[in-house]
């Protein structure tokens, strides 16, 4: 590959992301539009949250508006209709209904409903050139005749609202019966605060993403220990001459059971790497296992127990079930072995610093998030490039052992950039400034921890929506490590390094300039001696010099494996 034909591949990369970005207009009423319900008591940005950086979400909702075209405050009049189609949305909800049970809009107008909900829909389809895909939402429960909105004519237009769904083949959204239990989150008895919204929110999202699941291959690994239900994304047009990453997901407890949907859908964990803004960049097969009801990542006691010790637990029946599913991946499809992930929440996130304590050398990176570890195995994974998330909160899995083993791999060597930021304001008040989180990011950091000050358990939706977690974890990447073997030292590199490459380990980098030929690119990587991924960057042979590799490695002790690529060319 040469220059001419490197550019245009990088200019298609950036276009595949920008227009991967789905835009999602929420129509609606004050529920929508918010601000009756107390702070927080909208949904739409609780929605923008779930779903991240891959959508974009309009507050379309204005208060106190109707469906009905004849109704005291008309969406069709006083709405949004104008920036709808401005916006020009891929995907619309409607959500209306509430206003109009009221006795001068319903028993005036009633016969109309359906009438005018059908046209607000052909409207939308007709005005908008790329036909929107809209969802019909059933609006939420009244608990009291507040305003003059009556329950009694609500229950006669939800079967109107499902009937319509049925009719047009649109998707439809219930957001009444998962708040029926649910009168504590209305104050006025009509208006959800922020817990309901929260509640509105998810079933909007769950919908939305539930196509997400079809992405996913349904898929069991059995062994003679048992079997599991797994999800995986299997990239598009995929070509089995490259090698792709691979991230293995590991869900929380309220994820646990043999459905093999929940993993998927409940949080982002797996679905967050699988959209098109990320393939578009880099494409990977995700592998997401569902562990059974019965069992757990890692067995320990009690979600408390954040220091538990992996040489008095042995590994879970789950976890070594993962496992045999990720080595038979391995051999069914073209997945790079040094570019493996593991990610996970709650007790994924057990699992996932249980994984890396007690494999080491199989990971290239790791992203635990609100779990416990065994932090006696510190010195094992001090190389390992992780990013721990933790809210300093958190009721369920006390943050003091990510703390602590931060603050350990911090002290045996490794380069830790910790930090505290805000959650719920996302990185407000952080000791770290965004533009300088991105550079230590670009310049190679490894290890990195974030506690959020005000986060509770939940730490993981926005955690997850973060791009920069995304930028970091493809730049990680290992030399192939056999797992069985153990682990050499600097010594037994000095002895085998000579006969393999004479250049490597001497005071003088001459030989290695003597590969080189002028005006060419080349990729330099830079290894410590155990094949732990130090920096890369990419070097005109012009500009190549020692002084370039010595600015790459640092101050990093030891000896350093230069690996060598000349584009397409490796020697």
């Amino acid at each position: 590959m040469d220059k001419k034909r490197l550019i245009p591949v990088l200019i298609l990369c950036v276009v595949t992301a920008l227009s991967a970005q789905i835009k999602i207009s929420c129509i609606g009423n004050s529920i929508t539009s918010g601000g009756t319900g107390g702070p927080g008591a909208y949904y739409p940005p609780k929605l923008q949250t779930l779903l991240g950086s891959g959508y974009i979400v309009e507050n379309d909702g204005v208060s106190g508006t109707t469906l009905l075209k004849n109704g005291d405050v008309s969406y069709w009049k006083n709405g949004k209709l104008p920036q709808v189609f401005a916006f020009k949305p891929d995907i619309i909800t409607i959500k209306l209904g509430t206003n109009d049970t009221k006795q001068q809009n319903w028993d005036a107008f009633n016969q109309y409903f359906k009438r005018d909900y059908l046209a607000l829909i052909d409207t939308l389809n007709g005005t908008l050139k790329k036909r929107p895909q809209i969802y019909v939402v059933l609006p939420v429960p009244i608990w009291s005749n507040t305003y003059g909105i009556r329950d009694s004519a609500l229950q006669k237009i939800i079967p109107i609202i499902r009937q319509i769904a049925a009719e047009r083949g649109l998707g439809l959204i219930d957001a009444n019966t998962p708040l029926l239990n649910f009168q504590k989150y209305f104050a006025d008895g009509v208006h959800p605060d922020s817990s309901g919204c929260d509640t509105i929110a998810n079933v909007i999202y769950r919908t939305l993403t539930a196509s997400a699941v079809s992405r996913f291959a349904f898929r069991t690994h059995s062994t003679a220990q048992g079997g599991l239900p797994y999800r995986l994304f299997i990239p598009n047009n995929y070509n089995r001459q490259i090698k792709y990453p691979l991230i293995l997901t590991l869900h929380g407890v309220g994820e646990s059971g043999t459905d093999n949907v929940a993993q998927i859908t409940n949080n982002r964990v797996a679905e967050i790497w699988a959209q098109d803004s990320t393939q578009g960049k880099q494409q990977c097969f995700i592998a997401s296992p569902q562990c059974p009801t019965t069992r757990k990542w890692v067995e320990v006691a009690a979600w408390t127990n954040v220091f538990y010790k992996t040489d008095s637990i042995a590994q879970s029946v789950p976890l070594t079930i993962a496992l045999s599913m990720l080595d038979s991946l391995i051999k069914e499809f073209p997945i790079d072995t040094n570019r493996l992930y593991v990610t996970g929440l709650s007790m994924g996130g057990f699992g996932t610093w249980d994984l890396i304590t007690r494999h080491p050398t199989k990971f290239a990176a790791a992203i635990p998030m609100s779990g416990g570890c065994d932090t006696s195995k510190a010195s094992l994974i001090k190389n390992i490039p992780i990013w721990a998330f933790h809210g300093a909160q958190d009721p369920t899995v006390p943050p003091a052992g990510t703390r602590t083993m931060a603050t350990l791999l911090k002290n045996k060597g490794g380069a830790l950039l910790s930090y505290t930021a805000q959650y719920n304001s996302y990185f407000a008040n952080s000791t770290v400034t965004r533009a300088a989180l991105g550079d230590s990011i670009t310049a190679g950091k490894k290890l990195l921890y974030c506690e959020y000050t005000d986060g509770a358990h939940d730490i993981w939706t926005k955690s997850y929506n973060d791009p920069l977690l995304e930028q970091w974890l493809f730049m990680q990447k290992k030399l192939p490590v056999t797992s069985t073997d153990p682990v050499k030292t600097n010594s037994d590199i000095k002895k085998e390094l000579p006969a393999l490459f004479p250049f490597l380990g001497t005071s003088s980098l001459k030989p290695l300039f003597s590969h080189l030929e002028p005006g060419v690119l080349y990729d330099i990587e830079i290894f410590d001696a155990k094949g732990v991924f130090i920096a890369r960057k990419n070097f005109a042979s012009s500009t190549f010099s020692k002084a370039a590799i010595r600015s790459l490695i640092g101050s990093t002790p030891g000896i350093q494996i230069i690996k060598l690529t000349k584009l397409d060319k490796k020697f």
